[in-house]
């Protein structure tokens, strides 16, 4: 039998946004997932969507919802399949390594490349000010909400403690107590555990603290895609004094790394933001932003990305270069700046005082 196309669908689960089991965090979500809520994993595992899936991918083929390897691909740098390779051994059947859980969309930011999939606030957002809708689809696949059921909730948290690793995202797993919830409960069952948590920083409770001090080992991403300010404007709105305030907390009990998402807005400050990692001695990786295509990194000013490329690494310079689209590339940049605009006059933050595009 030949390779698999991909590892994850046999060694992970993922919790999507929408409450629906996935293969894996980059999944582009399909109409025939099953929910969670009124499905065990047995059901996931047993779905025409599943089934279909592991077929394509036998086949030597990418699944219907692999876009971002397809891109990543294109843009010849490696990502997460790539990264499959090396997590994961060979297997013929599914066997449960690692979880990513999401608490469905919940997030108190608004970052300007999210959508409502990924976002409570660009959702409440995108309802009150219908001119948003020119520039960003809406999500109409409701969240089922699996986390407000006790039950629900408990058998997740039993299917995770036989998890090596879980990693938690978002939206922003760290709003309204879950993650501490979920942990909590967890701890009580298997400790021996690896927590990830991609957070974008905004905050870090004692009670969180207290919980994850119990596990095997701890690792904390922060989302930040630009250096001060910039970043102030990208992931809106959260500041950049008390982010920095919380890195330095989280860095002094657990490993903090810093994931970069690169788009046009933030390619100017990315020079100090690498400094500013380094002085730290955190470590940073960056992956493209591909949607909205009107964000990709390949937008900004050719003098911005000649910047950029002082910092002398590969990949960086791969998607500083990269389009996954054929649309005009002047009129991507006004597209650009018009949802710039329209989210300084909602927002009320001047995009022009924070960014340089």
């Amino acid at each position: 039998m030949k390779p698999i196309k991909c590892k994850w669908p046999l060694n992970h689960i993922s919790v999507s946004s929408t409450g629906r089991y996935r293969p894996c965090c980059a999944w582009e979500e399909q109409p025939n997932q099953i929910t969670v809520k009124d499905n065990s994993i047995e059901d996931y595992l047993d779905s025409d969507f599943y089934v279909e899936m592991i077929k394509d991918l036998r086949n030597g083929n990418y699944a219907s919802g692999c876009a971002e390897c397809i891109d990543d691909e294109k843009s010849g740098i490696k990502g997460l399949k790539d990264a499959g390779w090396v997590r994961y051994n060979n297997r013929s059947d599914f066997k449960l390594h690692d979880m990513e859980i999401k608490f469905g969309n919940l997030c108190n930011a608004g970052c300007i490349m999210c959508s409502s999939y990924n976002s409570s606030l660009i959702q409440q957002e995108q309802g009150k000010y219908p001119e948003l809708m020119s520039f960003k689809k809406h999500n109409d696949i409701p969240d089922q909400q699996w986390y407000q059921d006790p039950d629900k909730f408990s058998e997740i948290v039993a299917l995770a403690s036989s998890a090596k690793n879980i990693r938690f995202t978002g939206g922003e797993p760290t709003v309204q107590g879950l993650l501490t919830k979920f942990l909590t409960q967890l701890s009580e069952i298997n400790t021996d555990i690896t927590i990830q948590i991609t957070s974008n920083g905004s905050s870090y409770s004692d009670k969180l603290h207290d919980v994850l001090i119990k596990f095997k080992k701890v690792n904390i991403n922060i989302s930040v895609d630009a250096y001060g300010k910039a970043n102030d404007f990208i992931r809106w709105p959260i500041v950049w004094e008390k982010l920095e305030q919380n890195v330095d907390n989280m860095r002094q009990h657990h490993d903090v790394n810093i994931e970069i998402s690169l788009q046009a807005a933030g390619v100017d400050s990315l020079p100090e933001l690498i400094e500013w990692c380094e002085d730290r001695s955190l470590f940073w990786n960056v992956n493209s932003v591909y949607e909205p295509i009107y964000l990709q990194p390949f937008l900004a000013a050719d003098d911005i990305k000649d910047k950029a490329r002082k910092i002398n690494d590969i990949k960086i310079n791969k998607l500083l270069d990269y389009s996954s689209t054929d649309h005009d590339r002047d009129q991507l940049r006004q597209k650009m700046l018009n949802y710039f605009d329209t989210l300084s006059s909602i927002r009320g933050i001047d995009w022009k005082e924070h960014v340089n595009v």
